[in-house]
């Protein structure tokens, strides 16, 4: 349970939290679903599903939040990779 803050902060902040929440829901999503359209394009030209290099961007992208930030740049790494060699169908699942 949330400690009331002096002036009431609380619920706007928490409410505030939870919209930022969706919205990294939402934008992660995004970005699995881009990653998978691209690395399927990658393998229907004849390439890889993943270039090293790419990643090793991402991961050094996200090094601007810290060493947490790297492991997150492994945790999106991960999310898209698993999604990109899903079946269709499982693409489709929610």
């Amino acid at each position: 349970m949330d400690e009331p803050a002096p002036g009431g902060a609380v619920p706007p902040l928490r409410e505030e939290i939870d919209r930022l929440d969706g919205e990294i829901v939402r934008l992660v999503t995004a970005r699995v679903d881009s990653a998978a359209s691209l690395a399927d394009a990658r393998l229907q030209a004849g390439g890889t599903r993943a270039v090293l290099k790419d990643e090793l961007d991402v991961v050094a992208r996200f090094g601007a939040l810290g060493h947490e930030g790297h492991r997150l740049a492994l945790v999106l790494l991960a999310l898209s990779r698993n999604r990109s060699m899903g079946s269709a169908g499982r693409r489709g699942a929610s």
